[in-house]
């Protein structure tokens, strides 16, 4: 739209959903430095401390040496950017609103208030991976950057997995059986200058369904904040960092002792901004539950659900409501 000179933002695009004052407050959201903890335990067991606090405070925190290379990280930000910068037409070749496709080019809505966020997005599955014939092939090594990307978020992912199991008293492994297979999928997003940023929103204010979420913003441009106490605070990108947040499926498996995030996307006059989100959880066919070994003495806080039902209802209900209430025990 600003390609084609349109000044203002249309009726139907989002312009109350979850707004809120932002508080420009320093960017106390911890980062935390993963590099060496394979190999010494004192590295470990700081970053795993950090790791506890975070997760029970925020439900979101940065990462540093995460094993993804810097080469990697702007390879596939440069390859979101080439997309949507081809022709519309090119592009609309692969659009779908099949929530369930394994592959698609979208725009960011909410269906069910029929109103539409400032972003467009590619949607891909990583685990298991989308069909070799449904990538573009108009984007010069598309397949080699996402599956090389998708791989190295796998093994952050099961590693972060490896010590929220210990720091929750559990044996190491028992999150990766939970989740094994796992379902991994990448979205990568859009969100173009806007005329009038105060009346629109990037993304709607909302927790992630799945059980970690990692995500790559680009860096000299801000836009993701996260609902602290019922304040929005700005999550700025730090350069080679990536943002891990807690997602509702672990707040269930912990039995409420972690806490999923939520949180928005602003959008800016200046310049588009792009984010590679990648959601790890359950495969649709799982049935998720507070673990038994975190019960004992202290009963469920959540119902047990499918997880493809999760997903239905997360789709279906407006962003700015919590999916996971709908689960809560009541007097738990």
């Amino acid at each position: 739209m600003v390609d084609l000179g349109i000044d203002h933002v249309p009726n139907e695009y989002l312009t109350s959903i979850c707004k809120g004052i932002t508080i420009k407050a320093p960017n106390n959201l911890p980062i935390i430095d993963l590099s060496g903890i394979d190999s010494d335990d004192l590295k470990r067991k700081s970053a795993a401390e950090a790791i506890h606090l975070a997760c029970q405070k925020w439900g979101f925190f940065q990462v540093m040496g995460h094993g993804i290379s810097n080469e990697l990280m702007q390879d596939i930000i440069k390859m979101v950017h080439y997309f949507f910068n081809l022709p519309a037409k090119e592009r609309m070749v692969y659009y779908s609103t099949d929530i369930y496709k394994s592959f698609r080019f979208s725009t960011g809505s909410v269906a069910s208030a029929k109103k539409k966020f400032w972003s467009d997005y590619l949607f891909q599955h990583c685990q298991p991976a989308v069909h070799e014939d449904d990538v573009p092939e108009s984007i010069p090594n598309y397949r080699k950057i996402t599956s090389n990307y998708a791989k190295a978020v796998d093994e952050l992912a099961r590693k972060l997995l490896r010590i929220i199991a210990q720091n929750l008293g559990l044996d190491w492994q028992i999150l990766e059986k939970h989740l094994d297979p796992p379902k991994q999928t990448m979205k990568m997003t859009y969100y173009p200058q806007c005329p009038c940023p105060d009346q629109a929103i990037g993304i709607g204010c909302h927790a992630d369904p799945g059980t970690i979420t990692v995500l790559q913003q680009e860096l000299g441009v801000e836009g993701l904040e996260v609902n602290y106490n019922g304040q929005w605070i700005p999550v700025k990108p730090v350069e080679g960092a990536l943002v891990i947040n807690v997602a509702d499926m672990l707040q269930i498996l912990s039995n409420n002792k972690y806490k999923s995030a939520e949180h928005r996307v602003l959008v800016n006059t200046k310049r588009p901004r792009v984010s590679i989100a990648s959601f790890y959880g359950p495969t649709d066919d799982k049935h998720i539950a507070p673990l038994e070994e975190l019960l004992g003495d202290n009963p469920p806080v959540f119902k047990a659900c499918l997880f493809r039902e999760y997903m239905d209802n997360f789709y279906k209900n407006h962003l700015g409501t919590r999916n996971i209430e709908t689960l809560r025990i009541l007097n738990n």
